[in-house]
């Protein structure tokens, strides 16, 4: 399975994803991570969101796709 985010959707999620670990490196913390989740709705397509500390932040749909032995 290939799960394939846009351009700008990388460039969103690596901007959240900077400020976050800017501001715990400034504080002396360790760089905590995020979650990217995928979310696939049967035939309504997929999409992601990533959650950065307590607050989640859409991305939009995505594209996936299926290996040739799922089809």
């Amino acid at each position: 399975m290939l799960i394939e985010l846009s351009k700008d959707q990388e460039e969103r999620l690596f901007e959240l994803a900077r400020e976050k670990t800017f501001h715990e490196a400034e504080a002396c913390c360790e760089p905590s991570g995020y979650y990217l989740l995928i979310t696939v709705g049967g035939p309504y397509g997929a999409d992601a969101s990533v959650l950065i500390g307590s607050v989640y932040h859409d991305l939009g749909d995505v594209k996936i796709t299926l290996s040739k032995d799922h089809l």
